[in-house]
C-alpha cells in the first residue's frame, strides 16, 4: 500500500472511506505510520479545542441541501460510520465528537440506522444511541439557555482596558436582562460549536460598549462553549 500524502493541498484532505482504509490497514497490520495519519486527517474533521471547530463549522446541519464548510469534507451522516469504526479501534478522542455530529441527525435515522451502499444498516450500540438521544435534548434546551444566562452575568467583571466602565457596565446589565430572558423553545438544535460571535458582536456594538468590552465577551462566549 502506497499513501502520499502530498498529493492533498494543505487546505484539503482525502474522504472518509480513504482514511477508513488507512485506519483499517494501520490497526490490521500494525503500520503506526498510516494509523497516525488517518488519526490526525480525523482531527482536522474533530479538532480538540473550540477554536479549532470556528474553522471548520458546517452548515450541512442548518437545512436540507446546505452545503459544508468543513475543511474535510465529510458527509455529516458520515459521523454515524465514524463513530462506530472509532468504537471498535479505541479512539475516543474521535468518537466522542462524531457521536456529537450525530446528534444532529434525525430521530428516525439514530433509531432506525443508516442504509449504507451496500444495503448494509450502520447502527449505533445501545449505549452510544441512549447519549445521542439524551444530546439532543440537552442540546435544544439546556445548553443555550446556561451560556445566554452565564455571559453577561452581574458577577463578571469588565475587562481592565475597558474604557468607559461606567457607561458599559450599566449597558452590560441590560445586555444581562435581554440574554436572560426565557426564548422560545429553538426551531433548530442549538449547535456550542456553531459560533455566535458575530451576533454577540453586533448586539454589544448596538447597544454601544466599547470595543474592549466587546472583545472581552466574546472570548468570555468562546470560553462558556468550551
Amino acid at each position: 500500500v502506497l499513501y502520499l500524502r502530498n498529493r492533498y493541498r494543505e487546505d484539503e484532505g482525502p474522504e472518509w472511506p480513504t482514511v477508513h482504509k488507512l485506519l483499517t490497514l494501520g490497526t490490521k497490520y500494525q503500520v503506526e505510520e498510516l494509523r497516525e495519519e488517518a488519526t490526525q486527517q480525523l482531527h482536522r474533521r474533530y479538532p480538540r479545542k473550540i477554536q479549532g471547530w470556528a474553522e471548520t463549522c458546517r452548515t450541512d446541519s442548518d437545512y436540507p441541501g446546505g452545503q459544508s464548510t468543513i475543511l474535510v469534507s465529510y458527509s455529516i451522516e458520515e459521523d454515524f460510520v465514524i463513530a462506530n469504526v472509532a468504537r471498535a479501534m479505541d479512539l475516543p478522542e474521535i468518537r466522542l465528537p462524531a457521536l456529537y455530529g450525530c446528534c444532529s441527525l434525525s430521530f428516525e435515522t439514530l433509531v432506525n440506522g443508516r442504509l449504507l451502499e451496500d444495503g448494509t444498516r450502520e447502527r449505533l450500540c445501545s449505549e452510544d444511541l441512549i447519549a445521542c438521544l439524551q444530546g439532543k435534548e440537552n442540546l435544544l434546551v439546556n445548553a443555550r439557555a446556561r451560556i445566554r444566562m452565564s455571559l453577561f452575568a452581574p458577577e463578571t467583571r469588565p475587562p481592565a482596558n475597558c474604557r468607559t466602565p461606567g457607561p458599559c457596565a450599566e449597558k452590560t446589565a441590560v445586555m444581562h436582562t435581554r440574554f436572560n430572558t426565557a426564548e422560545a423553545r429553538p426551531s433548530r438544535m442549538y449547535d456550542p460549536l456553531r459560533p455566535e460571535e458575530d451576533e454577540i458582536e453586533r448586539q454589544c456594538a448596538d447597544l454601544g460598549l466599547c470595543y474592549d468590552c466587546i472583545k472581552f465577551y466574546i472570548a468570555r462566549h468562546a470560553t462558556l462553549r468550551q
